[in-house]
């Protein structure tokens, strides 16, 4: 990692240190010798990590034509130079994730770091959206599902197909979200194709001193409903022992109407399962991470709460 940072950008590298989070790529801290730091991405294996890297690095010159704050580009290859998988050097934002920063925010900082993602949220959706449904690599010409249910049953499946081959819990035990999926689907029906990062989460999303510092790892979008993000931004909060008020006011900026705030609450329950789907997997890393029983009880308990709501808005 030192020798190809040092070899794109001519710069000596004092430490390098790897971002424990990323499920698709490696992820590293490089600081250089001259006192400042970049980030490295490297594809992980396989030709979709590949593509991902590409598509990374024009969405990124995209969005940030239109304003949107996300991490320059220092050096990037979308194709393999061997003896290196696709790579990116990027910036390094001041700050840290939000799933980091939060518990240490004010209410008004959280305020005010939402209203900045709600903006964030405003430009991209601005730009022309390609036709269908789902996760867009830049220069796709379609998205993949041709309606944002179609989206929605196909996240649903891959969650409870993971439960089950994570092996820590049954997909039986947990709540039937299909028939809330079929209640509300022709509102879903009618959501129109608009682009949004589905990924400004907890993660992603860097803030520093109470203030939104920009956003990275736009190797892809997203065709559909942006409040998805509030959705899996409810059930990262969630996850960390979090409150959720931050959601609640990215859903006011929004101006979210009673029927948005009950496909919210699909949304969060199907990250829920999505989440618990995540435990016994190895992803790009060598052997599983330990199980985390309580992020475990906190996403079961959430994910019951909230089919317990879709249940009561019938």
């Amino acid at each position: 990692m030192a020798a190809l940072v040092h070899g794109v950008l001519g710069e000596r590298v004092s430490a390098v240190r790897r971002f424990p989070t990323g499920l698709q790529h490696f992820v590293y801290d490089v600081a250089l010798s001259r006192g400042s730091s970049v980030v490295a991405r490297i594809a992980g294996p396989g030709p979709r990590a590949e593509r991902a890297i590409g598509s990374g690095l024009a969405w990124t010159r995209i969005l940030r034509g239109v304003g949107v704050p996300v991490a320059e580009v220092l050096h990037g290859s979308p194709s393999p130079a061997p003896p290196f998988r696709p790579f990116a050097i990027l910036e390094r934002l001041e700050g840290s994730d939000l799933g980091h920063a939060h518990g240490a925010l004010g209410e008004p900082e959280r305020r005010r770091v939402a209203e900045a993602v709600c903006e964030i949220q405003r430009r991209i959706g601005r730009i022309p959206a390609p036709p269908g449904y789902g996760y867009v690599a830049a220069g796709q010409t379609r998205a993949p599902c041709d309606s944002w249910p179609d989206f929605l049953r196909g996240l649903l499946a891959g969650g409870l197909r993971a439960v089950e081959r994570g092996g820590v819990l049954s997909a039986s035990a947990l709540p039937n979200l299909d028939a809330h999926l079929e209640r509300i689907e022709p509102r879903l029906e009618s959501v129109p194709p608009r682009l949004f990062f589905d990924d400004a989460t907890t993660k992603n999303v860097i803030v520093s001193g109470g203030r939104l510092s920009g956003i990275v790892d736009v190797d892809s979008l997203c065709v559909g409903d942006p409040l998805l993000a509030l959705g899996l931004t409810r059930t990262a909060l969630v996850s960390l022992g979090e409150d959720t008020g931050y959601v609640d006011h990215q859903a006011d900026v929004l101006g979210a109407d009673a029927a948005e705030r009950e496909a919210l609450d699909l949304y969060a329950a199907i990250f829920c399962v999505v989440f618990l789907g995540e435990h016994g997997q190895r992803f790009n890393r060598g052997e599983p991470e330990e199980t985390d029983r309580d992020a475990i009880d906190r996403q079961r308990a959430a994910l019951e709460s909230l089919a317990g709501t879709l249940r009561r808005a019938k």
